[in-house]
């Protein structure tokens, strides 16, 4: 985003800069470095008014003291691309129940790549993202609704303790190569773990409208407890964020958050055919108005 923001000269009331520092590892020389060149890069690309650095783990409210100068300008676009689903979940609850945020707009600059083997290590017990808990809860019947990605995160302990009779995947659609071949092979670990009713469900890992749309009329559709598990794409955990604001007491939003990740997590940005830098801009609410509750 501060590369786009950069190249078209916006001007910016505010920008505030995160920075998450992982759990110690074997890792953290190397992305302690990376980081650095990172956070110097975004400086020379646009003015810093607001800078905050935290653990991952740490109390959301932390985030959420980082952020309040935003919301009182009462329009803020949250580039969600290189945050923690911890970090940006919570702070997109956070924007969408304040009546002072009058526009509000997530960006996500898609990755050119991802390079083999594991990209996160490890991860908690599943537990509620911060925010997205169940305040009412149906033990009796339940539906589960998983993002599909590339690893499980213990989701096999959640599969074991579930009381309902189906479980639906969200599949991004249509994934490159080698995304298919990783999407799939999840997919498989999961399926003989589960023994429940399944349905697979393909929608474009960009298109967080359609995936809202799809997780609300399938939780009008049911009864009991509703858990959405977003291993999959941002825009897709973006639609389970939403999903869960439209669905009420009874739907969580649930994940394994990983503590640990590599230090060439991703790499580059995607380009479209024209060439230029393949970001999407989600306008979820404009001049007050929900625009997701009209989709």
């Amino acid at each position: 985003m501060p590369l786009w923001a950069s190249a078209k000269k916006m001007a910016w009331k505010n920008n505030i800069l995160l920075r998450i520092d992982d759990a110690p590892s074997k890792h953290s020389a190397e992305v302690e470095h990376l980081t650095d060149i990172r956070e110097a890069d975004i400086r020379r690309l646009l003015p810093v008014d607001g800078y905050h650095r935290a653990d991952l783990m740490c109390g959301v409210s932390e985030w959420s003291k980082a952020v309040a100068p935003v919301v009182h300008d009462g329009s803020v676009i949250l580039d969600i691309t290189s945050l923690p689903k911890r970090v940006f979940m919570f702070l997109l609850k956070a924007f969408l129940d304040n009546a002072q945020v009058r526009d509000l707009v997530l960006t996500y600059a898609r990755p050119a790549a991802y390079p083999e083997g594991l990209l996160a290590e490890e991860g908690l017990t599943p537990a509620f993202l911060p925010g997205y808990a169940r305040e009412d809860d149906h033990t009796s019947e339940s539906t589960l609704v998983v993002g599909v990605g590339y690893v499980a995160f213990n989701l096999e302990e959640l599969l074991e303790q579930r009381h309902g009779k189906v479980i639906k995947f969200l599949m991004p659609f249509p994934p490159g190569s080698p995304a298919t071949r990783r999407n799939w092979r999840l997919l498989k670990s999961l399926h003989p773990a589960s023994n429940l009713e399944t349905v697979i469900r393909r929608i474009n890992g960009l298109d967080t409208f359609e995936a809202y749309r799809w997780i609300c009329s399938t939780g009008l559709m049911t009864s009991g407890s509703f858990d959405m598990v977003p291993l999959g794409p941002k825009p897709h955990a973006v639609a389970m964020a939403l999903a869960h604001r439209a669905l009420g007491a009874r739907a969580q939003v649930t994940y394994a958050q990983p503590t640990v990740y590599r230090p060439d997590y991703s790499e580059g940005i995607a380009k479209t055919a024209t060439g230029s830098l393949d970001i999407s801009a989600y306008c979820l609410r404009r001049e007050g108005v929900d625009l997701f509750c009209q989709q």
